[in-house]
C-alpha cells in the first residue's frame, strides 16, 4: 500500500484500511504513507494544489490516520516524523506508519 494511499480520498483509504487489517496474517505488519498536511513539504504541496483529483494528492492529519487505524483494527507500531537531517520526500511529506 506504499505510496497509493497519498492518491486516496479518505473513503478510500478507509476501505482499504479495513481490507489491510483483513489480509494481515497473525503477527503481520504493513508499511503505509499517506500524504500530510503537517508535514513542511506537504504544506508545500497542499498549497499549491488547487483541488483533489484522482491521481493527484489527498492530505490529511495524523489525528485522522490514527483515528481510521484504531477504528479498523490496526495498531501503530512506528511513526514517522519530519527531518531536517534528510531530503527524503517521503520524510517531508507524508506520514510514514508500520502497523499490526
Amino acid at each position: 500500500v506504499f505510496d497509493v494511499l497519498v492518491h486516496m480520498d479518505l473513503h478510500s483509504t478507509w476501505h482499504t484500511l479495513q481490507q489491510v487489517r483483513r489480509m494481515l496474517k497473525q503477527g503481520g505488519r504493513a508499511f503505509l504513507s499517506v500524504a500530510s498536511i503537517e508535514t513542511p513539504l506537504g504544506w508545500e504541496r497542499f498549497a499549491k494544489q488547487s483541488h483533489f483529483s484522482v491521481g493527484g494528492f489527498y492530505f490529511m492529519g495524523k489525528q485522522n490516520l490514527a483515528t481510521m487505524l484504531d477504528r479498523a483494527g490496526l495498531r501503530a507500531v512506528a511513526w514517522s516524523s519530519p527531518s531536517t537531517e534528510t531530503e527524503n520526500v517521503y520524510f517531508n511529506r507524508d506520514v510514514l506508519v508500520l502497523v499490526e
